[in-house]
């Protein structure tokens, strides 16, 4: 990673600011907007990330292209949500990802989206109890 990427990956003032707008506005979107099975109008679907607890980015994963699921993007994707204590990683339902592809397309959003959990272990659930 260059010495820009990692300047550029801190978290700082008004990155924050902005992913909690962010979150916020998704809360306020109509539900019917988010539901499943509404409609992307994109012949590519992609996400980029930011892992707050690990300093991980994943930068424009392409998960959907030419009308299929791209399984190596998918594979980066589970890859950055899994759960970092005990390494474990799971599949997401990808009506999710399409969710978050959504949101970033109604609010113009173009900035990796700031994650601190994707995937949670049965033993990680217990050991933060």
């Amino acid at each position: 990673m260059s010495k820009n990427e990692v300047e550029s990956s801190g978290l700082n003032r008004r990155q924050f600011c902005k992913s909690g707008m962010l979150a916020l506005a998704g809360l306020a979107l109509p539900t019917s907007l988010l539901a499943k099975g509404a409609e992307l109008c994109l012949p590519e679907r992609q996400l980029s990330f930011y892992h707050l607890h690990t300093g991980e980015t994943l930068n424009c994963a392409t998960y959907w292209a030419n009308g299929t699921l791209q399984h190596d993007a998918l594979t980066d994707i589970y890859q950055i949500l899994r759960d970092h204590r005990c390494n474990e990683v799971a599949e997401i339902d990808i009506d999710l990802l399409d969710q978050l592809t959504l949101l970033n397309q109604v609010l113009d959003n173009s900035e990796p989206l700031h994650i601190i959990s994707g995937f949670r272990s049965p033993e990680t659930n217990a050991y933060l109890r």
